[in-house]
């Protein structure tokens, strides 16, 4: 363990390493054997790289309750999801700058081939913990681009790999763990199931595409409707525009829709899920029917090539059934807009 004096001595790029390495080691995964995983993970929260790095404050005062159980899985959830949430608070607490640094140092565990349990156990909470952070960003207005940034760059995450995942030839995709839903970051029973099924090498794919799709929810559900989107009068969606949070907006909307609509045409499971993510990006992010055409409008009429053909085929789908829906409403605000196009 290093000493105080050693820790001071590093520089960015060795700190930048020693932090990728210890933040998997902070996870507790050993459901049967208990004591000497929290011993060692209260070992590292009292060493002084912890007390002294702006990442982990806290962390040694959080530990103090969930190790005190006699209870094994609340020892594991409560202590992964109390790290999950210290980590996204102290790096929203940061200056931007270093913020970057080590959001960017998280996105590099995430991507790593993960070889050892623990290493693909915290490759999954990656996601979540910049999840984490987005919502909180988001809570201050003055802090709303770089949220819509961050979400863009956690859907880059999480994309390819779930895109694998559904692809995978005889992968049946968990949804849901029983009767629960997934409802927040901290979920006990998810956490819980991880742990155990990533150690034991079973029901990986399924529970990292439920972590996946409900970080995508977790996105669209946290960005509120398009402002300058909104308060446009033109018929048409320019993202030039835009300002800088609603462009970012609309690119992680555009991403996910597209991803969504390829997912609905395959055979396979699902396909309820991705139709429950256009249907959540529609009513989540545009106030009304007419602003939901308008950014179904725009995805049609997107470039050959930009979109793949089932995006759009799907807006254009779905289109015609906010017109059938609301004809009379909206048919009287279509003639004012064809004398504008």
């Amino acid at each position: 363990m290093l000493s105080t004096m050693e820790v001071l001595e590093l520089d960015q790029t060795q700190v930048m390493n020693l932090l990728q390495g210890l933040l998997p080691q902070m996870l507790l995964m050993d459901t049967q054997s208990t004591r000497p995983g929290p011993r060692i993970v209260v070992g590292l929260a009292r060493s002084a790289l912890c007390k002294k790095h702006p990442l982990f404050r806290g962390w040694e005062e959080v530990l103090e309750s969930p190790v005190k159980s006699d209870d094994p899985f609340v020892i594991i959830s409560a202590a992964n999801q109390q790290l999950l949430v210290l980590l996204a608070q102290n790096l929203v607490a940061m200056d931007r700058e270093e913020r970057k640094c080590l959001v960017h140092m998280l996105e590099s565990c995430n991507l790593q081939d993960q070889e050892f349990p623990r290493e693909r156990m915290f490759a999954l909470f990656v996601p979540l913990i910049l999840c984490e952070v987005m919502q909180l960003l988001h809570s201050d207005v003055h802090h709303a681009a770089e949220a819509a940034s961050l979400a863009v760059q956690v859907a880059k995450l999480v994309l390819p790999p779930l895109e694998k995942l559904i692809l995978k030839t005889g992968t049946a995709v968990q949804w849901s763990l029983g009767n629960e839903k997934l409802t927040g970051t901290g979920s006990l029973q998810l956490l819980i199931s991880v742990v155990q099924n990533v150690r034991s090498g079973h029901l990986e794919d399924q529970h990292n595409a439920f972590i996946f799709v409900h970080v995508l929810r977790s996105l669209i559900q946290t960005l509120p409707p398009l402002s300058t989107f909104a308060a446009s009068e033109k018929p048409w969606i320019e993202p030039a525009q835009l300002n800088e949070a609603d462009r970012d907006s609309l690119a992680l909307l555009t991403t996910i829709f597209d991803f969504a609509a390829r997912g609905i045409c395959r055979d396979g499971s699902g396909i309820a899920e991705m139709q429950e993510l256009i249907k959540l990006i529609l009513q989540q992010n545009f106030c009304t029917s007419m602003d939901r055409l308008r950014f179904l409008v725009y995805l049609w009429a997107r470039p050959r090539g930009s979109l793949f053909p089932a995006a759009h085929a799907r807006a254009l789908f779905v289109g015609g059934k906010i017109l059938a829906l609301s004809l009379n409403d909206t048919t009287s605000d279509l003639m004012i807009m064809s004398g504008q196009l």
